[in-house]
């Protein structure tokens, strides 16, 4: 039995009026150029079931967001891995508090396990691995705030990874760390999708077989 593709977006408009029509399969990455913050973020939130389309269907491992009972939308949200711009964890946590919290929406359940997957994840995007990693997230400069966001990301070994705007808000040493563990997470399957700023398109290297999503009168689909 073949599995459904993790992201299908089923000529869904968006709120703000961007319609996306493309289906993101298992191992490949989508690069969705998209030059208005709002509209970006409306493609983010509608991946994660967090807004419904106006019109058409999102759906997720199979799933339309729209037809999922509370319950059912935590399981697949579990499965997603998120970075958005500018958005991190509450700024009163400490950065070990935030990792904890989002393995445990991931089903990581012993403490050895969590602080593992914390110190690993860490270390790759240059914090100083979870054990301490205490200072409260309001006191680590912007550029780590970025870092502890990307690393939350792939905590989990997600099924799905949602960046945005990453090329815009991550320090130049970070993007090398970012890259690998995208690439580590499309080797075993995982899909994953990256908006970004059409001026930022440039400074990613993507892997052979991205599927490069532009934005054009309105609608957002594979370039032709």
């Amino acid at each position: 039995m073949i599995a459904p593709p993790p992201l299908v977006f089923d000529a869904a408009r968006l709120i703000g009026g961007l319609t996306a029509d493309f289906e993101l399969p298992e191992g490949r990455l989508a690069f969705a150029e998209i030059g208005d913050p709002a509209a970006a973020r409306a493609l983010a939130d509608a991946a994660l079931g967090l807004a419904a389309p106006e019109a058409g269907a999102v759906r997720v491992f199979g799933r339309d967001w729209a037809e999922t009972t509370p319950g059912e939308a935590a399981a697949l949200r579990a499965r997603i891995g998120v970075g958005l711009a500018e958005d991190g964890p509450p700024p009163h946590l400490a950065a070990l508090d935030a990792f904890a919290l989002a393995l445990d929406w991931r089903g990581e359940a012993t403490p050895e396990a969590r602080l593992a997957q914390c110190a690993r994840a860490a270390r790759a995007f240059g914090l100083p691995g979870a054990p301490d990693a205490l200072a409260p997230i309001s006191a680590l400069s912007r550029a780590d705030r970025r870092r502890l966001a990307l690393a939350q990301a792939f905590l989990g070994a997600p099924d799905l990874v949602v960046i945005e705007r990453a090329a815009e808000a991550t320090p130049p040493d970070v993007a090398a760390a970012l890259m690998n563990a995208l690439l580590r997470a499309l080797a075993r399957g995982a899909a994953a999708l990256w908006i970004a700023e059409p001026r930022d398109a440039a400074r990613v290297a993507a892997p052979a077989g991205t599927l490069r999503l532009g934005a054009e009168a309105g609608k957002l689909r594979e370039d032709a």
